[in-house]
């Protein structure tokens, strides 16, 4: 099992004193001290406001852990504390509720200062576990694919830890946090840049302890960034629209390529009909029969162009949401007047309660809203393959669940890539509002709405899973190969051919294992999902278990079978040596009924001891079982843990 690692929050004068250690300092922006008075203010504002209005506060966590860490604020804010104080106490309380559109935004005093200030990193960066990269430099000396070590004397993996605390990610997919770190420009910078001072202090120099990819070691300095020349480095000087973000690019005479980077289209909006219809013209001119939409970068945005996007694809009538639902219609009216938003206030504030239904349980559900989609006649008729990754979230993982259920019905529609931020079953979102905390001036976003996206299966508290792997390697990342691109293109339509093919897909179930301490059997929900690695052979099995309310833990094996050999942790897909692979011997093989039968036999160590280990396998299109015992020499078999699952849904691969 996969233990889960929790770190508690760390005091802004611990930071400080530790910063001062890294040869950083705090000057240069003069903070502003609250007094208690104010700080109860503010802090009763926003706990009031996240009761009332949030949509999802009490979806992936029990309140209990809300109410615990606003006492913990309250004690705190029982003496003075500065603006950057608070912020910092109140960036890790929003993270606690597991939502992305739930976040602080700077008091306006502190943004205008990191505007005409360099503060910034001269550097973005990729993250592979606990390990940092250089993806693009300002510096020329510190080039792509060098490892950072360590930054201003922190060790990569602390400000990793450290920094990851503060990312909004949906439910329980801790593993898109660290593409917040890396090229998040929500806020002001990557989730890395807007934090670190928050975190670790304001740097009056950028001192980098570096390694190459040949393993030499050394240190590098830098002068801090502008805003403006981090924005310049990230390509995030314009705005990434609909309208600027969408491409297609003809790749050979029967493949193309649409990226939609964005599906925002209210800055500067366009007709998606009139944008989509053009390209899908062109795509039927040119007898495109595979087209390869990249929605990689594409955190959502505007209903109407992911939904525009579905009459292209679709083959019948498509309803994409069952419902959209508020906690409340009516607000206080000071808490009211505290919100900041966009548009006519009349309909979040005031609606007309004939546009809601109201059910036992209080909630509101907006009328007239699950509103069909039909297809368009210059549908594509093709084969789909969707790319996809940590990076989709709120309206493009609604989409991309919508996508793989039409994929699934219909054999010609995948998604290739790697496991998806957001939430497949629906965001929090909708209509986001602004609550600016008075006495401070940090300005918190609510959302005001919770879409449930009109699919049969999904993960509570998850994005969406490839049914064709391709996650990224450091190999990938240095040697510049577009692991997802090159799958979609190269891979097969037709089922691998492996005993393992027939679980691919979406399965629950339950892990039932006998605890090491008390020797009692403990039984945890668990959902796995299996997908192909492209046409390695290989197979990527990711396993959720259900260890009680807010304790979700995702953990991801790579298996493969070769003759009489089954290889768990397979070094081609995970970069790992051969010592650390677990190579069990099939002793024996049958086929019962529609079930494949294995019995494996290997060493290992249990519970620190040497023993010999046993696996019973079932495996079929409807359900997959695994059965470990132990032995230690001279000694019968002992039970360890059963996995069962039965079939949820079966992807299109």
């Amino acid at each position: 099992m996969v233990a889960a690692r929790r770190l508690a929050p760390v005091s802004l004068a611990a930071v400080i004193l530790a910063a001062s250690a890294f040869g950083q300092t705090i000057s240069g922006y003069s903070e502003v001290t609250l007094s208690p008075k104010q700080l109860s203010a503010d802090i009763s504002m926003l706990r009031q406001a996240i009761a009332q209005v949030h949509a999802g506060y009490d979806r992936y966590m029990p309140p209990r852990v809300l109410d615990t860490a606003f006492a913990r604020l309250e004690r705190r804010a029982a003496s003075p504390m500065t603006d950057v104080t608070l912020y910092h106490d109140v960036a890790l309380l929003l993270a606690t509720i597991r939502c992305g559109h739930t976040k602080a935004e700077y008091p306006d005093r502190l943004t205008e200062f990191r505007e005409r200030t360099p503060t910034h990193l001269p550097v973005m960066v990729r993250i592979f576990g606990t390990r940092m990269f250089v993806a693009r430099s300002a510096v020329p000396s510190i080039v792509r694919g060098t490892e950072i070590r360590r930054i201003n004397g922190v060790p990569a993996s602390d400000i990793i830890a450290k920094l990851a605390r503060y990312a909004a990610v949906d439910g329980f997919t801790d593993f898109a946090r660290t593409t917040l770190l890396e090229q998040d420009a929500d806020l002001m910078g990557s989730d890395l840049d807007h934090y670190w001072p928050i975190e670790f202090g304001f740097p009056g120099v950028w001192t980098f302890v570096l390694r190459s990819a040949t393993g030499v070691d050394r240190t590098a300095t830098a002068a801090p960034n502008t805003f403006d020349a981090w924005k310049s480095l990230a390509d995030a000087s314009e705005p990434n629209d609909f309208r600027n973000g969408t491409r297609l690019v003809t790749l050979d005479d029967t493949t193309a390529s649409l990226t939609i980077r964005s599906f925002v289209n209210y800055r500067t909006p366009v007709s998606p009909d009139s944008l989509y219809r053009s390209m899908f013209a062109e795509l039927r001119s040119r007898h495109v029969r595979h087209l390869i939409l990249d929605l990689r970068d594409n955190g959502g945005g505007s209903d109407d162009a992911s939904d525009g996007l579905i009459r292209f694809l679709a083959d019948t009538v498509i309803r994409p949401l069952r419902a959209i639902r508020r906690r409340a219609i009516s607000f206080d009216s000071t808490l009211a007047a505290a919100f900041e938003t966009w548009g006519d206030r009349a309909p979040i504030f005031s609606p007309s309660p004939t546009a809601f239904d109201q059910d036992s349980s209080g909630w509101f559900t907006e009328r007239l809203r699950a509103r069909p989609i039909t297809p368009d006649s210059l549908r594509f008729r093709g084969r789909v393959s969707v790319l996809v990754g940590h990076r989709n979230a709120s309206g493009a993982t609604m989409l991309l669940a919508v996508l793989q259920q039409i994929g699934a019905r219909t054999g010609r529609l995948r998604l290739v890539g790697a496991e998806t931020g957001g939430s497949a079953e629906g965001p929090t979102a909708g209509q986001i509002l602004f609550l600016r905390l008075p006495n401070s001036g940090i300005r918190v976003r609510i959302p005001l709405k919770r879409s449930d996206v009109n699919v049969a299966s999904f993960v509570p508290g998850f994005g969406v899973f490839p049914d064709v792997d391709a996650t990224e390697t450091l190999t990938d990342f240095r040697r510049g190969i577009d692991r997802a691109l090159s799958t979609a293109r190269t891979t097969p339509w037709a089922p691998a051919v492996s005993p393992l093919a027939p679980t691919v897909g979406l399965m629950r179930g339950a892990l039932e294992y006998r605890d090491y301490t008390s020797g009692n059997r403990v039984l945890l929900p668990t959902w796995q999902h299996t997908a192909p690695i492209g046409a390695t052979g290989a197979f990527r099995q990711r396993v959720i278990y259900d260890d009680g309310p807010g304790n979700t833990i995702f953990s991801s094996e790579v298996l493969r079978v070769i003759g009489d050999r089954w290889i768990e942790g397979d070094g081609a897909a995970e970069g790992q040596s051969a010592a650390q692979r677990t190579t069990l011997r099939i002793a024996s093989r049958a086929r019962v009924g529609e079930t494949t039968q294995l019995v494996l036999r290997g060493t290992g160590m249990d519970d620190n001891r040497r023993v010999e280990f046993r696996y019973s396998v079932t495996l079929s299109d409807t359900i997959s079982s695994r059965l470990k015992e132990f032995r230690l020499p001279g000694k019968p078999w002992e039970y360890r843990h059963t996995y069962r699952f039965t079939r949820v849904a079966r992807y299109a691969r």
